[in-house]
């Protein structure tokens, strides 16, 4: 039988998430940026009423899209307080998603918003308080797009964990995952595959997208199956070194 999380019996979790220091380059990559470009696509077609980012990190994808719309950005500690240096005219809440408390949004605030929740659940020593969270969330906002490592495509077919970033609890198969999110209560999601970030073209993050019917979860498929996505960017020291090879 899988384990709690839906994980194979034979998988084997990190117990701490560890999180070494990465100190700022101007190279460095940009984490799911598909998340965020089918977070645009989708609001204008939905007529989003605002886009709440439940683990904004440190803000800077969430500052570009509330060029467009209303947007509400949640996360703890340094990273709320680097969000709202980074922009302090926007709205930012501080919650903590491993407690059981309820996340700061009333259901009026959600209704009708399009959900972001990128690559947070990996983290967490139990992601049950944050599926609960999104449980509740998809009683009110129009869609979640949740995304997450695919531990195949990122460790490999035979890969009994833990996973090799260290700050990572578990990770999820594309079958495991969506088994995840049935018994957590939401049945309704198209599950695919994006990049995981803007270097490389390889795919190998799931992305999921919630909705509350399968009529509106046709209208968000015909959305990410058109979705326009950036080619990888070079690296410029790499793209130095090839130029008198092209």
């Amino acid at each position: 039988m899988p384990s709690e999380t839906w994980t194979a019996k034979r998988y084997r979790r990190r117990e701490k998430p560890e999180y070494p220091h990465q100190p700022n380059s101007r190279f460095q990559k940009q984490w799911q940026p598909e998340v965020y470009i089918a977070a645009r696509a989708l609001a204008a077609r939905l007529g989003a009423s605002r886009i709440v980012d439940i683990g904004c990190g440190n803000g800077a994808k969430l500052v570009e899209l509330a060029r467009d719309r209303s947007t509400i950005g949640i996360d703890f500690g340094a990273n709320f307080d680097r969000a709202r240096e980074r922009a302090p005219e926007l709205d930012w809440r501080a919650h903590d998603l491993t407690s059981e408390a309820p996340l700061p949004v009333s259901a009026e605030e959600m209704q009708g918003a399009v959900v972001i929740n990128a690559d947070v659940i990996e983290h967490l020593p139990d992601p049950s308080p944050l599926l609960g969270k999104l449980r509740w969330a998809h009683e009110h906002a129009q869609l979640i797009l949740l995304s997450t490592p695919e531990r195949h495509l990122t460790r490999g077919l035979r890969d009994g964990g833990p996973p090799s970033n260290p700050a990572h609890i578990q990770e999820w198969t594309a079958r495991e995952f969506g088994a995840l999110l049935r018994e957590a209560g939401m049945p309704i999601h198209s599950l695919g595959l994006i990049r995981s970030h803007d270097r490389s073209d390889r795919v190998a993050t799931i992305l999921v997208a919630i909705a509350t019917s399968y009529d509106l979860l046709r209208t968000v498929d015909e959305v990410l199956i058109d979705l326009d996505v950036p080619a990888a960017l070079a690296h410029p020291v790499v793209d130095v070194l090839l130029r008198p090879f092209r």
